[in-house]
């Protein structure tokens, strides 16, 4: 028996003993068909929501592993009905078991749910006392969450883990700041922020599927209204000091393609009503960067003045990046996935009170100012600072 079909009968084991509920009401954990991802759709024609279930199905192996890989046993559900609780427990015909959702390590839904509403979409897993609140969820963009999670990861055996990790990969490349259904609850609990959400779409390689993290999609009050790319989304997370690791590309005339390495940064802002009476946030960036890698020539040594043009580069490059996603939601969109409403009710609440009813108005009248400031630490193994 495989380690990872021993480590999921030792947790199930756990599970059916220590709680009064779930588990306790199967006939065994060797009958258990265990839901690993979900992925929801909207079908207009029909009137009711398609589900796609990827489950590791212990009640198919009698809780061994497959003969042929050496693994547990994997496959897809699909089943549909009026309500997304319905579909899921529409697969009962299928198995013949009740799914266990304690283990669900992803949800995506499709663009046509989140147009409808993410409230509807998402009050089954908030209500359901099996699901857990830390389940990270996505948008399905391009595809629908069917086609995404059906992605063969270029036959990987556990693709929901590897979609789960694209979505935590925040920690690795700050491109995303990873969505839980507990985070909506937050989201929704404050009036004038805009609710995000992170986005997958398909790459094909060859002749495997595989899923990709595309930005992020933003919500004007429980609808999706419009999507930032991976770089915009980036942007953002500059915006709202989330920024903690990753890698940029900048270009020089004279230097070339440079790559930059986020050692450490920093985003404070400053919020402030004008003496002309106008609402103006103000953020200021400090960035320490190493280079990592460099079109430059291995004959000649990098000078102080060359790296102080690089800091400026890297400067305009974040500045740019910040003031066009703040002009794209807050201008072109009115929208704030940024939490500046909150910023004004702690600092002027009785001026909070006052616009909070119609925000997304006042939205596009906001003055912003981004102010970057990059030091380079390091500039490689073997590249010399000469002044």
């Amino acid at each position: 028996m495989s380690k990872i079909v021993k480590a999921l009968i030792i947790t199930l084991t756990l599970l059916f003993f220590g709680s009064g509920c779930g588990l306790s009401e199967s006939k065994g954990v060797d009958q258990t068909v265990v839901v690993q991802e979900i992925g929801i759709d909207f079908d207009l024609d029909k009137g009711e929501y398609d589900v796609t279930i990827h489950i590791l199905d212990l009640s198919s192996s009698g809780g061994q592993e497959s003969p042929a890989s050496g693994s547990p046993i994997t496959r897809i559900l699909k089943s549909s009905g009026k309500s997304i609780q319905e579909a899921l427990y529409n697969t009962i015909k299928i198995t013949g078991e009740k799914p266990l959702h304690s283990q669900i390590r992803l949800i995506i839904f499709g663009e046509d749910v989140m147009l409808r509403g993410i409230d509807t979409a998402t009050d089954f897993f908030m209500r359901d006392y099996e699901a857990r609140s830390t389940v990270p969820i996505a948008i399905a963009k391009g595809f629908k969450a069917s086609e995404i999670l059906e992605a063969d990861e270029g036959n990987s055996q556990q693709p929901a883990r590897t979609m789960q990790k694209i979505l935590q990969s925040g920690n690795i490349d700050s491109l995303t700041d990873g969505t839980m259904i507990v985070d909506l609850v937050r989201q929704t609990e404050e009036k004038t922020s805009s609710i995000y959400m992170p986005v997958l779409t398909l790459e094909f390689i060859d002749d495997s599927a595989y899923a990709k993290f595309d930005g992020m999609g933003i919500f004007e009050g429980d609808k999706l209204k419009f999507y930032l790319t991976a770089e915009e989304a980036r942007a953002m997370l500059w915006v709202t000091d989330h920024i903690t690791t990753g890698s940029i590309v900048v270009e020089d005339e004279s230097l070339g393609v440079i790559t930059l390495n986020v050692i450490h940064s920093k985003t404070k802002t400053k919020t402030q009503i004008t003496n002309s009476g106008d609402l103006k946030y103000t953020f200021s960036v400090k960035t320490i960067f190493d280079i990592n890698e460099i079109n430059f020539s291995k004959e000649k040594k990098l000078k102080q003045k060359e790296i102080d043009k690089i800091s400026k580069v890297a400067e305009k490059y974040i500045e740019d990046a910040m003031k066009n996603v703040l002009d794209k939601t807050l201008k072109e969109n009115k929208c704030d996935p940024f939490r500046l409403g909150r910023r004004l009710l702690l600092k002027y609440p009785e001026e909070y009170r006052n616009v909070s009813d119609n925000w997304d108005e006042l939205l596009p009248l906001v003055k912003t100012q981004v102010d970057a400031s990059v030091q380079i630490r390091r500039t490689g193994k073997f590249a010399i600072i000469k002044d």
